[in-house]
């Protein structure tokens, strides 16, 4: 029980597959704009640990950059998430 006398519900688990989904979704959205790890995790509804690691998980796949920088919505100067900048069309 919680200290308000609740039962408190469980973590909800979503799979990895699912949470790389949504983190590319984000931050395909907001290009070019890069968020912390703190702030992907509120829009995306997990623990700043679980948005790290998907981070880290993706940007060592090529599906986003992660570098330094300043998070475009708190403005701190942390290791940020990109999207990839899009491929140049192929010439025809």
């Amino acid at each position: 029980m919680s200290f308000r006398g609740r039962i408190p519900r469980p973590p909800v688990t979503e799979s990895p597959a699912a949470v790389d989904a949504a983190l590319i979704r984000l931050v395909g959205t907001i290009r070019p704009a890069g968020l912390c790890d703190s702030c992907l995790a509120l829009d995306v509804h997990l623990s700043g640990a679980e948005a790290r690691a998907a981070g880290i998980r993706l940007a060592a796949a090529g599906e986003v950059e992660r570098a330094v920088g300043r998070c475009d919505r708190c403005r701190r100067t942390v290791e940020v998430t990109r999207a990839t900048p899009a491929a140049p069309a192929a010439a025809s």
